[in-house]
């Protein structure tokens, strides 16, 4: 007959064993919270610098945000491959210079400095900034 063991037991977690799954929990936590307060200041800042309604604001941003969703899909099996083989300090570091020489290489092609900086969080993109007030000649 087996062992009865506690639901406490089940999910008790030694803090001096584990530390790098709670390391991952934290470091996940903290991603998930940027994403979300990131994602809800999104839509304000859409609507207000774009001067769209609520609706238009939220099809705009829902369509950035699924397009990052989509990408963080399609790029996870590659990305858990490749933590696999090499580590997974490696994998990331690799992952931020193939993200780094993709901004490089979209910004000298389009020639859109201040939007590639935009994309990458450095700074907002100029359509997106309201245009300067004229002074009106008196």
């Amino acid at each position: 007959m087996p062992t009865a063991i506690s639901l406490r037991e089940i999910f008790r977690l030694d803090t001096t064993r584990h530390t790098t799954f709670i390391r991952l929990v934290m470091a996940r936590f903290l991603f998930l919270l940027g994403i979300y307060g990131t994602g809800r200041f999104l839509l304000l800042f859409v609507a207000n610098r774009l001067g769209l309604s609520e609706n238009q604001a939220a099809e705009e941003a829902g369509n950035l945000l699924a397009g990052l969703a989509l990408i963080t899909i399609l790029a996870s099996p590659l990305t858990g491959w490749l933590a696999d083989v090499f580590t997974a300090e490696t994998t990331a570091l690799a992952m931020g210079g193939v993200a780094l020489v993709w901004a490089i290489v979209w910004t000298l092609l389009t020639g859109h400095v201040r939007r590639a900086t935009m994309l990458e969080g450095c700074g907002p993109a100029p359509e997106l900034l309201p245009e300067p007030a004229e002074v009106p000649s008196r």
